[in-house]
């Protein structure tokens, strides 16, 4: 009796092992994947390549500048994450909540800003004042007057913020014919290598 119970409970903890391991087969392709969160972002409007995370942003890299961008927005894209739209006091806690509540800007932890009308900055570094990192990535051979800040998402509260003239990384590709920059990388306080590629069209 004791043998057959053996058995039994053997048998019932195999099936549920196999049950387990063994799902069974989808019966569509995709659901296999189904337990991976999809990314919040359209593949369409961002360059093919790897794929990589930054200050809160999503972005896929080209092989090298100034590459085709399918996105005929990303430049705008940038510049209205990366350039201020309007004159503040930008030493001011409370007017940089103000200015990201606005512009809706408070998803990212980190973030960094050009003035008004210094756009110009950054577009210069795709074209002849920025040195070849890797891939897309072109870091600006002159330090820009950049303000960087960290946001509590909750409630959009900034709470760290200096500016100063940083060396600035960003992704370099072609939109609507011109090399452009779509993506801040970083910035960092080295200026970059003198011997690398300098980027352009």
């Amino acid at each position: 009796m004791k043998a057959a119970l053996v058995i039994a409970v053997l048998v019932l903890l195999v099936a549920v092992l196999v049950v387990l391991l063994y799902p069974g087969t989808e019966e569509n392709n995709n659901s296999v994947h189904n337990h991976i969160p999809l990314e919040e972002f359209d593949t369409a409007s961002i360059p093919e390549g790897e794929e990589n995370r930054n200050i809160g942003e999503t972005i896929a890299y080209n092989p090298k500048p100034c590459m085709k961008n399918r996105n005929n927005n990303a430049y705008n894209k940038f510049a209205s994450k990366h350039v201020l739209k309007t004159v503040f006091n930008t030493s001011s806690h409370s007017e940089w909540k103000k200015y990201l509540e606005k512009y809706k800007l408070c998803d990212r932890p980190q973030q960094s800003f050009v003035d008004n009308g210094a756009e110009n900055l950054y577009v210069e570094i795709c074209n002849g004042f920025g040195k070849r990192l890797r891939m897309n990535l072109c870091t600006s051979t002159s330090p820009v007057w950049l303000h960087d800040l960290n946001v509590n998402r909750k409630g959009c509260r900034v709470t760290n913020l200096s500016s100063q003239y940083r060396y600035v990384t960003v992704a370099c590709d072609k939109v609507d014919n011109q090399c452009l920059p779509v993506h801040f990388q970083d910035s960092q306080n080295n200026k970059p290598d003198d011997k690398a590629e300098t980027c352009r069209p």
